[in-house]
């Protein structure tokens, strides 16, 4: 008998699995988990459950119901920014497990206010604060005060509406400003001789909308004269009658005056006169034209009509329209002076004078040269005390308006960087200042071995000859193992800054040549102006100074007040990833110093 039992229980569980494998035969069994936010709930449409088993075809209907004053935005799958619906009540067919996410936010709050001159409200509410669900239209009103504007609707500083009603669509959290104004006021005055009135006003100041047409007009007293209409000192109108547009406040005055009289005079060095008269005043009727001469004595020059200390013109016969009293004043001048002078080294000489000054009208074009003698070059013609030069031609053409004390200065220079002569058994030419400045004290620029610009970076990541290490470079090389071949082992001329930056026979010193400086020349640690470094001096006695430099490595200054580091144009053969330089601090000058290429550091130029 219990045998009798167990066989029947089997049947129906047979029965059952093959009635449960037969159903699902070809579909496939889905999970659909539902997620909400705080702002909303979310469920099936015939369970509470979060989470229900379905199979692939299965028609699932998911209700989104929003919170009080919160919209729904719509349903999603994982990371999407695109919602699979929008409806709050979404079917669709299970397909494969997955996980659905609605979205909810909290409605718009649509906030109104105003400054003075107006109120406003919105249409169906007497509130000046209301959520607005997400696509509802929502219309606002302005209501100006007597002899006020609105100038429109504001979010913030942008205008978003000029008419005083004003309807949209309910999107985003906004707050809505009114803005009003007081309606412009016109008013008028006038000087003495004559009356002012508006075309339909008694009155002499009145509010007006903006865009108005308003007319005023100006009557002048007998034998007196209309000026012009005056917005501060600014005339807006020459007829009496003057129609205008009002934007703003305007308040105008009209000015009268009787006919005109027009005085003459001068100063010293010269005489004045009408041209159809030998008084020294005249009355004209408004509008006359009248014309004045000026006549300067020998060696001065007109300058000008002075109205007060305005210039009126600059020609010595004037001609001009009286409309007013006017006092006329010719001033003159002595012409300028024109003086040349120069420095030992060097002449100098006026290009069609052999005198050392000439005198000369003002806008005279004169033209000066200077001859430096051999070994020098004119380093330029300076004005007075100043240190900057106004030219560095050698003749010079400028235009003359006042006395000039020209002067010459001759150095002993090449392409125009001064050099010193130290008398070195190589005869070679050392320059006085580092490329890249024009001051001895200063370190110059920076240049990586083998470049010609400035960076901000010095490092082989930024190295023009080589492909980010020292064992791939691709110029100046002895050994292949360092990228390549070339067996050059000095800089050229396109490599080299000094000939590139300064031309001529500028370039940078060898190794051996730096050698040279180190060894015959005598080495003594100073300043200059507070900079310290040394001094060296040549056979002969003459001598330069070579600054304290530092380096630059990737994009910092190293050791930039303990020592110099000057480039040579030598490569170090036995690392073609280096070259040589030149290295000194307060204790030694240590020449034959090798250093990665691609750090910055000055450069001192020779010639020979």
């Amino acid at each position: 008998m219990k045998n009798s039992s167990l066989i029947s229980l089997g049947l129906v569980m047979a029965l059952v699995l093959s009635l449960f494998t037969g159903c699902g035969k070809d579909k496939v069994a889905c999970d659909i988990s539902l997620k909400g936010t705080a702002s909303g709930t979310v469920a099936f449409a015939n369970s509470a459950e979060k989470t229900m088993k379905f199979f692939s075809g299965d028609s699932v209907t998911v209700i989104a119901t929003p919170k009080k004053n919160c919209d729904f935005f719509g349903w999603y799958v994982g990371k999407e920014k695109t919602p699979l619906s929008t409806d709050t009540n979404y079917t669709f067919i299970a397909s494969e497990s997955v996980t659905l996410i609605a979205k909810f936010g909290k409605s718009p709050v649509i906030s109104i206010d105003c400054n003075d001159n107006g109120n406003v409200a919105f249409i169906d509410s007497s509130e000046k604060s209301l959520v607005i669900p997400r696509g509802n239209k929502v219309s606002v009103v302005a209501t100006t005060n007597a002899n006020c504007e609105f100038r429109g609707w504001y979010a913030g500083d942008s205008k978003v509406c000029d008419k005083t009603e004003y309807t949209f669509t309910s999107s985003k959290n906004v707050s809505l400003v009114a803005k009003f104004v007081k309606s412009p006021v016109v008013s008028i005055s006038n000087s003495e001789n004559g009356s002012v009135a508006f075309a339909n006003s008694s009155n002499k100041s009145m509010p007006v909308f903006t865009g108005s047409d308003v007319t005023v007009i100006a009557t002048p007293d007998e034998d007196c004269e209309f000026e012009g209409w005056f917005s501060g000192d600014t005339k807006v109108c020459a007829e009496q009658s003057y129609t205008f547009v009002v934007s703003k406040n305007v308040s105008l005055v009209a000015k009268f005056y009787p006919s005109p009289v027009v005085f003459i005079n001068s100063g010293k060095n010269g005489k004045v006169a009408f041209v159809d008269s030998n008084e020294d005043s005249k009355v004209v009727l408004k509008g006359t034209d009248v014309t004045v001469n000026a006549t300067p004595d020998k060696n001065y020059e007109f300058v000008g009509w002075f109205v007060d200390d305005a210039k009126v013109s600059a020609d010595a016969s004037y001609t001009f329209n009286a409309l007013e009293n006017i006092s006329l004043l010719a001033k003159f001048k002595a012409c300028p002076v024109v003086s040349i002078s120069g420095t030992e080294n060097g002449r100098v000489a006026f290009a069609d004078s052999s005198e050392k000054s000439v005198i000369v009208f003002s806008g005279t074009d004169v033209t000066v040269t200077a001859t430096p003698d051999k070994g020098f070059e004119l380093y330029g013609w300076f004005v007075g005390n100043s240190e900057t030069p106004v030219s560095k031609e050698l003749s010079y053409t400028f235009d003359v308006n006042e006395n000039v004390k020209l002067h010459a200065v001759f150095k002993q220079s090449l392409n125009g960087h001064e050099y010193v002569d130290l008398g070195l058994p190589s005869g070679l030419k050392w320059a006085k200042c580092n490329v890249g400045t024009d001051i001895p004290e200063d370190k110059g620029s920076f240049y990586a071995w083998g470049e010609t610009e400035e960076k901000s970076n010095y490092s082989w990541s930024t190295y023009k000859y080589c492909n980010t290490a020292d064992n791939t470079v691709t110029k100046y090389s002895t050994n292949e193992r360092y990228g390549c071949d070339d067996d050059k082992v000095v800089l050229e001329a396109a490599d080299d800054v000094a000939s590139v930056r300064w031309g001529g026979a500028w370039r940078m010193p060898t190794s051996e040549e730096q050698d040279e400086l180190c060894r015959v020349c005598t080495w003594e640690w100073t300043t200059l102006n507070d900079v310290p470094g040394y001094k060296v001096t040549g056979p002969n006695g003459n001598s330069i100074f070579l600054p304290v430099t530092g380096y630059m490595n990737g994009t910092d200054i190293l050791n930039k007040s303990l020592g110099g580091y000057y480039w040579s144009s030598s490569l170090y053969g036995s690392s073609c990833g280096r070259a040589f330089y030149l290295l000194f601090d307060n204790t030694k000058c240590d020449k034959g110093q090798y250093s990665r290429r691609y750090s910055g550091r000055s450069v001192r130029a020779v010639f020979e």
